[in-house]
């Protein structure tokens, strides 16, 4: 534009940056799904750095509410100065302004639960901070990306309601994320490649009561906030997970070969426990069933195994063109206490995973891709 090396981009778009960890194209889910956004963006570039910057509307709900929308806003520097390596820096907001409330149908009106100091849930700022760094030294190549996140959560804090209200005070404050992976190809045959890697989604679990809450009819429990992924491409897990897991620690490590330049064969190998276990009632096992000792006593608890389990994959892959290339593969998950009890880590530390059985899982896929 104007003689100056900016871009301008106005309409429905990919937003792909970094390595995707937190905001990608998608594709990588076993859903195979793609995301856009209807976004304006605007880039500088130069061969040492450039700067994007852009505003995305994720949910219009004018003219039923005055201010309801749901945006997504961001900043995002890289520079390029130093010969095979990248360091960026950024900066996301996801603004949630729809109307929260939970007393539509209470005999007080609305005005009295917000001079009361009830009911008076924050609009979502989910504000996300972060640095990484990655390229290549010799045969070593290496990525790392830590991440923090701030700001008032309002869409979380209303799910933690048994009763009435829920937590009008949730924030993500103090919410870490950290990625990382370091390889090394050796130069022989089949160009094998080894790796290491590991993730860290910060979580807590607040759904544990003492027995003076249990008491108390008036107690507001706390919501649980984890580490929010936004709109990650990253797919840790073929079984726990559809690109929004949380609450956990992945300790990953595998070898990649290429028998042909057509041909490759991944063997990945992936360690998962639980940040905040969920304290499950005090309960006995009957066969795979689990019976609680006292379900009216939810004070009366323990809490599960961070042990989640063992995931092994075996993926192929043969690329026909540049345009065209197959990919079979075989994952087996072996499962831990912590899965075979369960606790909070899909969908952002919100879903509970497992409490269904202590059996092993298999999967089994084949793929075909075609770009244009």
């Amino acid at each position: 534009m104007f003689g100056y090396p900016v871009r301008a981009r106005i309409g429905r778009q990919e937003l792909a940056f970094g390595n995707e960890w937190l905001v990608g194209s998608g594709g990588t889910a076993a859903g195979l799904s793609k995301q856009s956004f209807d976004a304006i963006r605007l880039t500088y570039a130069t061969d040492q750095f450039s700067v994007d910057a852009w505003w995305s509307k994720l949910a219009e709900n004018s003219p039923l509410e005055q201010d309801g929308d749901v945006d997504f806003y961001g900043v995002y520097g890289s520079y390029k100065g130093i010969e095979n390596i990248t360091l960026d820096a950024y900066w996301l907001l996801a603004r949630d302004a729809r109307r929260l409330n939970d007393t539509n149908f209470a005999w007080f009106p609305e005005w009295v639960e917000d001079v009361a100091g009830i009911d008076n849930y924050d609009v979502t700022n989910l504000h996300t901070i972060g640095l990484r760094g990655a390229g290549t030294y010799g045969a070593f190549d290496f990525n790392a990306e830590i991440a923090y996140q701030f700001g008032d959560a309002g869409q979380y804090g209303i799910l933690a309601k048994p009763f009435t209200y829920g937590d009008d005070g949730a924030s993500f404050d103090g919410n870490w994320g950290f990625n990382g992976e370091v390889g090394y190809t050796f130069d022989m045959s089949y160009s094998p490649r080894v790796y290491l890697g590991l993730a860290y989604l910060g979580g807590e679990d607040n759904r544990s009561i003492s027995f003076w809450n249990w008491l108390n009819p008036f107690d507001r429990p706390q919501a649980s906030v984890s580490f929010n992924r936004l709109f990650s491409s990253w797919e840790y897990s073929e079984f726990l997970e559809n690109t929004d897991l949380s609450n956990a620690l992945i300790f990953r490590g595998g070898v990649k070969v290429k028998p042909t330049e057509a041909t490759e064969a991944l063997l990945a190998v992936s360690y998962f426990q639980t940040d905040a276990q969920f304290a499950a009632p005090r309960h006995f096992n009957v066969g795979r069933f689990r019976v609680p000792i006292a379900p009216a006593l939810s004070f009366w608890d323990s809490s599960n195994s961070s042990d989640l389990g063992l995931e092994v994959e075996l993926i192929g892959t043969y690329h026909y063109s540049e345009d065209l290339s197959f990919q079979a593969g075989w994952a087996h998950l072996f499962v831990g206490d912590g899965l075979a009890d369960g606790n909070y880590n899909m969908f952002n530390g919100i879903l509970f995973v497992g409490g269904s059985g202590s059996d092993d899982a298999d999967y089994l896929f084949f793929e075909t891709s075609v770009t244009f």
